[in-house]
């Protein structure tokens, strides 16, 4: 007989799951907060599932994660933040949007702790079918003049531009899902609308996460754990030695003729900053400080809009630093999953860190809801995928063929024989 409470924590679980995942998509069509809203609402449903079904060993895994040296280094990095918030200009507003990031991580981390070992397909499946009905709702109604398509001026993205983006992101977990199922006829269809659907808004962030997402796969797919380290690497560099970058581009780039270059330009802009403030280069003005500066006039227009400058004004050579190890460790445990899940997790990072790093989105806290879902996403992923068949049971050692049959077996049993 099945058990009434096992039956109410499963379906409450798979309710949380669609609310994530098909409601959170779907949802951010027609508001800007409302898939904000619905993080909470998610991960409520799913708190609440463990709490009328409890599981033996269920925070096990959270707590050896947290004393793993990545959640060694994410707490390191937290402290940091709200410890920078007494030297930071606006204290006020920083320690507020503090507590908001600590609030949305603390849910993501116990959503993700609370996920069964195993997720079934159903549940698996939920992320499919949210993103796609986001991406044919962005297809129909565009034409239609329901939504508007049309890119704005100023670093606060609309509804529309804010669904490119995550779409961006949320892709590649979600082709993901379906491949490790084998439908890759399916996956192909999806990734397909998606584009259709990103290239419809034309939004420069969700091309740049793309294409990147696009490369990353494509190769992960084939390299594997190799190719993940590589990308560690180039990624622990570009987040620890920006600013030595900057003031590498402000004396090359005139000479190689390319200081004309968007990116160039913003890099020069940012070295003549380092020159200007020098030490504090290193300390970090505190928590906020680049978003509050760039509002108010302090710093200057052209300077990089992306994750990286605001860590170093932030948060100086220390917060770098373990933004650095702490991305390089993610990146090389997606490499290291199974195939064809680490092609599709590594995509997503890199989707995530080339939006977040160098486009002004990074600097906003709804940004920070759609890097949330994507490791929620990410986990399903990774439990979703485990081994389904049967392993192929051993021959006994006297039906092997001579050749594969141990010698010692193979004498003995000769010897046993009667004599002719």
């Amino acid at each position: 007989m099945e058990d009434p409470v096992a039956g109410a924590a499963e379906f409450l679980m798979r309710l949380g799951i669609a609310v994530l995942m098909i409601a959170g998509p779907v949802g951010a069509l027609v508001s800007r907060r409302l898939l904000v809203a619905l993080v909470p609402v998610g991960a409520a449903l799913m708190i609440a599932s463990v709490l009328i079904a409890p599981r033996q060993g269920m925070f096990r895994a959270l707590a050896q994660a947290l004393a793993s040296p990545l959640g060694i280094v994410a707490l390191a990095l937290l402290v940091w933040i709200g410890a920078s918030i007494l030297w930071t200009p606006y204290p006020g507003v920083a320690g507020e949007r503090f507590a908001k990031m600590i609030g949305t991580a603390a849910v993501v981390t116990l959503a993700i702790a609370i996920l069964p070992t195993h997720v079934r397909t159903p549940n698996l499946n939920l992320l499919p079918i949210g993103l796609g009905a986001a991406c044919l709702g962005v297809l129909i109604l565009a034409p239609l003049n329901l939504i508007d398509t049309r890119p704005i001026e100023g670093p606060e993205p609309g509804v529309i531009e804010r669904v490119a983006i995550m779409t961006a992101v949320l892709l590649w977990p979600a082709l993901g899902a379906l491949a490790v199922r084998d439908r890759w006829m399916s996956a192909g269809v999806l990734a397909v609308v998606a584009t259709a659907a990103i290239l419809l808004v034309r939004t420069p962030a969700a091309f740049g996460g793309l294409a990147a997402g696009a490369i990353v796969c494509a190769f992960g797919l084939a390299g594997g754990r190799r190719f993940a380290q590589v990308l560690a690497i180039v990624f622990a560099i570009l987040f620890a030695f920006a600013p030595a970058l900057a003031l590498l581009t402000e004396r090359f780039a005139p000479q190689m003729g390319i200081e004309a270059l968007p990116l160039m330009r913003s890099f020069t802009a940012w070295a003549g900053m380092i020159a200007e403030h020098g030490v504090r280069t290193l300390t970090g003005y505190g928590f906020d400080s680049a978003v509050r500066g760039l509002q108010t006039g302090f710093i200057p227009f052209g300077v990089p809009r992306g994750a990286i400058f605001q860590m170093w004004f932030d948060l100086g050579v220390f917060g770098a630093l373990l933004m650095a190890f702490l991305l390089a460790r993610v990146i090389v445990a997606a490499g290291a999953a199974m195939p064809p899940a680490s092609g599709f997790l590594l995509a997503t990072v890199v989707s995530t860190v080339a939006i977040g790093a160098f486009s002004a989105v990074g600097l906003q806290l709804w940004w920070l809801t759609i890097v949330g879902l994507a490791a929620i996403a990410s986990a399903l992923l990774l439990k979703g995928q485990y081994r389904t068949d049967r392993p192929a049971a051993e021959r006994p050692a006297s039906d092997r063929p001579v050749a594969q049959r141990p010698a010692a077996d193979f004498v003995r049993e000769i010897s046993a024989r009667p004599a002719l």
